[in-house]
């Protein structure tokens, strides 16, 4: 069977019209989140409730093939869905060249990931914030020139990951990942490169597309190079992105699902 093509779609995110605008306005949505339609997210609640009754998932990483997928604000949404749902969910932001998280959620970047990982002496806590009882977030914090070796060197990460590993108020953790085009240029996007080696500790990875994705090379090339990393892919998510052209493609879909 051809791995690429027996990869599941497990459902599609919605088009949300408040949000139509977001990128260009780089706003923050803290004050929309509890106004989310949380029933469109729940077959994806229920999918890894599923998979943990034979394959315990802690930690979801969510990325897209490209750019200006809507990846961030998936990540955002997911969390919030899921933290809704009960569990107690950790975002953490490991899109260190294009970081949104930090403002779409009103929050400061001054401690966070690559600071947590550059010292580590470093408590965790300090680089969590609570959005409520069950969201909280780490940001990508600041990226240091010439330094993603030592960042995200496999000791770094196995300390970081004991780290995530004791904190016990946490049921789940989502990564927002950098898009898998960005790690193809060593010269450009060698941060890039280097922070998707987190991938080494997180359990399963969701891989946004749009609707037209079973046409796209960027789409094959991405998910064979995911493949060959040996990452389990939990699934396929369809993003109507965040423009007005896309909605009725978003609708016909849900009709024949």
């Amino acid at each position: 069977m051809d791995n690429i093509n027996s990869i599941p779609v497990l459902g599609s995110v919605p088009y949300l019209r408040k949000f139509s605008n977001l990128r260009d306005t780089n706003k923050s949505i803290i004050k929309d989140l509890d106004s989310i339609p949380l029933e469109k997210y729940l077959y994806l609640y229920d999918v890894l409730l599923s998979v943990n009754k034979v394959y315990p998932i802690r930690s979801l990483a969510i990325t897209s093939a490209e750019s200006q997928d809507g990846k961030s604000l998936t990540s955002i949404l997911l969390a919030k869905a899921f933290s809704s749902f009960g569990q107690r969910v950790l975002l953490i932001d490991a899109d260190i060249t294009k970081k949104h998280i930090h403002s779409r959620l009103g929050i400061e970047n001054k401690f966070g990931l690559c600071e947590i990982l550059k010292n580590k002496e470093s408590s965790i806590h300090k680089g969590i914030h609570t959005i409520n009882k069950n969201l909280k977030v780490i940001t990508s914090g600041h990226k240091y020139k010439n330094a993603p070796d030592l960042l995200f060197s496999k000791e770094n990460l196995n300390i970081f990951n004991q780290k995530l590993f004791e904190l016990k108020d946490i049921d789940l953790i989502i990564y927002d990942f950098s898009p898998v085009k960005s790690i193809d240029s060593y010269s450009n996007n060698f941060h890039s490169l280097r922070a998707f080696e987190l991938v080494v500790i997180v359990d399963a990875l969701l891989m946004l597309v749009n609707k037209n994705y079973s046409t796209e090379r960027m789409y094959y090339h991405s998910i064979k190079k995911l493949l060959k990393k040996n990452i389990f892919i939990l699934g396929l998510i369809i993003n109507s992105r965040i423009h007005k052209k896309y909605q009725s493609l978003a609708s016909a879909y849900e009709r024949t699902q």
